[in-house]
């Protein structure tokens, strides 16, 4: 219980020992060590859980000085800022996906330019079906991204939005995370079309003379306005976001790559040039590009028109 007004004035004016040091203090020379660093109806409370010193010379003349005090605090507060506790390196994440470049794309660049703690797991087309069956992706599909506890993330922007607030890859203000967002899902929705009308590995042996008329009719069209819209969502020099690498400017360059390395298109306007040759040229996306992850080998899902 603390003590009244009338009966602190009177136990302030004597000497207690710090239950800290061992040592004795006055009520002045304690609350100015602790000013500062706690409140002071705590230092009162804390000052009330002090017993009296016992009043004898040798007592006196032992006390140390405050500053004697303050500068031994000092050097155990550095000392245990010098030793910190290790911590342990995250556990890995697994990307589960076809050797291909695809959906799953995004999200190892994502996790190669975040560098993000991994483990590949390749799943070959003649595996997929049981791999399906068995129920393990929640939707039935992949990519999928198992976290460290087992969780299973499918859809292509739930596992990209996963890996992006891993990585920090997500915006750092409400601006840019929506902005990343509204890339990601556009990106998105843009390549589902896009793989709809250009051939890929499993439909160009179908190709013909209707698929072309079509092909052509999207490209003036659809992806006309998408390409304007893009750009004006651009900066002069490349960035959409503060960070400029951002799960959803991600999304973005794996839809261009895509258009490229199947030659749909060589080049875009000045700004989406600007921007791709900008993540072109990080370490990560190259890592990708050049087929140097942990995913290994993997072949353009998008081809050029026979």
């Amino acid at each position: 219980m603390l003590l009244a007004p009338h009966s602190r004035v009177q136990a302030m004016a004597e000497r207690r020992v710090d239950p800290d040091d061992g040592n004795s203090y006055t009520w002045e020379e304690l609350s100015a060590f602790y000013k500062g660093k706690y409140k002071k109806k705590d230092i009162e409370a804390y000052w009330d859980t002090c017993k009296k010193a016992k009043k004898t010379k040798e007592k006196a003349k032992a006390k140390p000085e405050p500053k004697a005090k303050a500068k031994v605090k000092a050097k155990a507060k550095v000392k245990a800022k010098a030793t910190p506790k290790k911590r342990e390196p995250p556990a890995p994440v697994k990307l589960h996906y076809f050797p291909v470049k695809a959906r799953g794309f995004p999200a190892l660049l994502a996790l190669e330019v975040g560098k993000v703690n991994y483990e590949a797991v390749v799943v070959q087309i003649a595996e997929w079906p049981e791999i399906k069956a068995s129920g393990k992706m929640p939707f039935g599909y992949l990519a999928a991204l198992e976290l460290a506890d087992g969780t299973m993330i499918n859809e292509t922007n739930a596992v990209l939005l996963t890996v992006g607030k891993l990585a920090r890859l997500t915006g750092s203000s409400t601006k840019d995370f929506g902005t990343s967002s509204m890339l990601a899902c556009k990106a998105a929705e843009v390549f589902g079309e896009f793989v709809g009308v250009q051939p890929t590995m499993m439909t160009v042996s179908k190709w013909d003379a209707t698929k072309a008329k079509a092909l052509s009719e999207w490209e003036s069209t659809k992806w006309a306005t998408y390409c304007e819209q893009f750009d004006k969502l651009c900066s002069d020099d490349g960035n959409f976001t503060k960070l400029g690498k951002t799960v959803g400017e991600l999304h973005l360059f794996s839809l261009l790559y895509h258009m490229k390395a199947c030659k749909f298109k060589t080049s875009f306007t000045p700004k989406l040039d600007a921007f791709y040759a900008r993540l072109e040229a990080l370490e990560g996306v190259k890592n990708c590009i050049e087929n140097k992850t942990k995913m290994g080998e993997l072949a353009d899902y998008v081809v050029p028109v026979p």
